[in-house]
């Protein structure tokens, strides 16, 4: 419960790609919070044999809510090593039961950005037999998702991306947190 709204968090793994303690990255990591991204930050990292294969998050509030700020960092890609399972492209998808909006972040210039957004799917620029691996403090490989109307639920699909191989041994995305506000109730 925060602030008087309870959160519920949904990890949904159909294809089993997600990794964790059992079944952790080549580094031995995985995806939770206060891992190698740092304190308080939450990875959500995975593996893929094909970049059809998706995690998702889903959160649903209590209330209804607008979306402030919702940061996702470390969108990027790195294609030099696709015959070893070692490149990626990150692709992200986003959806609501509300009017969501999706952009770089505000501190980016898009044209520096390591991904395109169209509409409400960012995606890696991916280039081959390029480094295309950014820091996941690097805010050009940030955006931010918020709701222009109240909704109660979101949700962010992580994949790897359509231009990759789809083999990937580990990719992850960094979410630092998130602001929201209730939504006032509307009066007949």
């Amino acid at each position: 419960s925060v602030g008087g709204f309870t959160i519920d968090l949904t990890l949904s793994d159909p294809d089993g790609q997600n990794t964790n303690a059992s079944n952790p990255s080549t580094f031995g990591d995985y995806t939770e919070t206060n891992t190698f991204y740092g304190a308080g930050v939450f990875s959500l990292q995975m593996t893929s044999e094909n970049s059809n294969q998706e995690v998702s998050l889903t959160f649903e509030f209590s209330k209804a809510i607008y979306l402030k700020e919702f940061y996702i960092y470390d969108i990027d890609f790195d294609s030099r090593i696709s015959s070893q399972g070692l490149s990626y492209q990150d692709k992200i998808t986003c959806s609501a039961d509300g009017a969501l909006a999706l952009s770089h972040h505000p501190g980016s210039i898009d044209s520096s950005a390591t991904f395109t957004i169209s509409g409400l799917i960012a995606t890696g620029k991916y280039t081959f037999n390029t480094n295309g691996n950014v820091s996941e403090t690097n805010i050009n490989g940030a955006m931010v998702l918020s709701s222009s109307e109240p909704i109660t639920t979101f949700t962010m699909t992580y994949s790897n991306g359509p231009d990759d191989d789809g083999k990937s041994n580990d990719h992850a995305v960094a979410i630092p947190g998130f602001t929201f506000c209730e939504a006032p109730l509307l009066k007949p």
